[in-house]
């Protein structure tokens, strides 16, 4: 069970790595394509001394065999690299990925909202979308009704997508008024 909670932490290593190089490398949108180029390595031994050429292939090959990611090669163009809707729910869920995440706050006392009626019979759906929202920094205001004085919004969408629950969701700016 060690053996398998270690290859989890570096396959999550190896995520995160992958989702700030993909940024780096002008990704706006984590599903979209990226290519790599040979200093990945170089980043990724800065993380990890240790880390090996052929620790990459086996951690690209385990993410690709999970969903995660998918990879290309091409001999032309090398390897690229995407993220699916499965492992950016993988990221969203992990507390530690969201808090490395710097969020803008939203100016005065306006807030984003999401407001969702998502059916009963996709409560799991719904119960993670929960999860998430919280994880995110959203507050509670009732079951369905969420709000967040940080804007992230774009991340909160790749979220929505990746649970297929847009037609669902209502997303907006509203300003909190103090009555006198």
């Amino acid at each position: 069970m060690k053996i398998k909670n270690e290859v989890l932490k570096n396959i999550e290593k190896f995520m995160y790595l992958l989702y700030f190089f993909h940024r780096l490398r002008g990704g706006i949108n984590p599903m979209s394509k990226v290519y790599l180029i040979e200093n990945f390595f170089n980043e990724m031994r800065k993380i990890d001394k240790h880390y090996e050429q052929k620790d990459f292939y086996q951690d690209m090959h385990y993410c690709k065999r999970q969903g995660y990611l998918d990879f290309k090669y091409s001999r032309k163009e090398g390897y690229s690299f995407s993220f699916t809707h499965k492992g950016m729910l993988k990221l969203m869920s992990k507390e530690s990925f969201v808090k490395s995440k710097k969020w803008e706050l939203v100016k005065g006392d306006t807030r984003l909202m999401v407001i969702f009626d998502i059916p009963e019979e996709k409560h799991p759906l719904r119960n993670r979308f929960r999860k998430i929202l919280k994880i995110m920094n959203y507050d509670e205001i009732q079951k369905s009704v969420f709000v967040s004085k940080y804007y992230s919004y774009d991340d909160l969408m790749l979220v929505v997508k990746a649970l297929g629950i847009e037609e669902y969701i209502r997303v907006g700016f509203f300003t909190e008024k103090s009555h006198k």
